[in-house]
């Protein structure tokens, strides 16, 4: 069906998923405990273009621009996510190591998209950088 996955469409999420990637990765990228964060996930990687998709991941799991680190010239917060499977602490502690006078936060969760599973968090880690309070 031609229509599968497309906002609006009633169909079942296994009738989406047919490539049958997207609901392992939503699982892996969310993180445990984050069934909110993994459910939008898995409907944003169903309704995604296969095509798009392909392209999206070669240029994420093959690109490599550590070269390009030292380089950065503007402040800058590196947020980790403690349990992260998609990018381990050391990839984060890189990151911080090679950019210079950058901040690294490690937020206390499991999960690749903290801005989803404790946006809270994420907020006030934001906002300290920018020295702007949290809001109440």
């Amino acid at each position: 069906d031609d229509r599968a996955g497309h906002a609006g469409n009633d169909d079942s999420s296994d009738d989406r998923n047919h490539l049958g990637w997207q609901t392992p990765l939503s699982g892996l990228v969310a993180g445990a405990d984050h069934d909110e964060a993994r459910l939008e996930l898995e409907d944003t990687f169903c309704r995604t273009q296969p095509e798009v998709a392909a392209q999206f991941a070669e240029v994420t799991f093959r690109g490599d621009n550590r070269s390009d680190l030292e380089r950065v010239a503007a402040p800058t917060l590196v947020l980790q996510v403690r349990d992260d499977a998609i990018a381990p602490m050391t990839a984060g502690e890189f990151v911080s190591e090679h950019v210079a006078g950058s901040r690294l936060v490690v937020l206390e969760t499991r999960g690749h998209v903290p801005h989803l599973s404790v946006p809270t968090a994420v907020v006030a880690a934001i906002g300290e950088f920018l020295r702007v309070p949290a809001p109440a």
